[in-house]
């Protein structure tokens, strides 16, 4: 192994660490996203829940469903900028996992044309040393 491919082999291996590391980063943001999404259900679901009904219509739970209803509505709308920041960090990691995966398979094709100049020029040498091997043994030979 020459020099040139010992270096190639160690870009294709950081390449690919980079593009595993580019992948659980977009995971994590992705699960950031589903955490925020099933707080909004739930808050949906409370509210829903939080309904007024025609049997309990005193003035001391119709107090209590209020406090409720403006407690939920104001915990959906403070989910609303976490849910866009991190929806924007969702799409910043796709793009990143989308450079280091396209890193990475140009640092394989640098690899194998690596790989394959070496065996031409192994090929080429063996060749060479052939044509001037029988000059050399002619010559031992007298």
């Amino acid at each position: 192994m020459t020099g040139a491919d010992g270096r190639c082999q160690r870009i294709v291996r950081i390449r690919a660490v980079e593009h595993r590391i580019a992948l659980q980063m977009l995971a994590q943001a992705q699960r950031e996203v589903d955490q925020i999404r099933s707080i909004r259900d739930r808050i949906a679901a409370l509210t829903c829940a939080n309904a007024v009904e025609a049997a309990e219509s005193c003035g001391i739970a119709l107090a209590a469903i209020a406090e409720t209803q403006s407690r939920l509505a104001r915990a959906s709308q403070s989910t609303i900028a976490p849910l866009n920041q991190a929806l924007a960090q969702v799409s910043h990691r796709q793009a990143n996992r989308a450079h280091a995966e396209m890193r990475e398979q140009i640092a394989w094709r640098i690899l194998e044309k690596s790989e394959a100049e070496r065996i031409a020029n192994v090929e080429r040498r063996a060749s060479t040393a052939r044509c001037y091997r029988t000059d050399v043994d002619a010559g031992e030979d007298q």
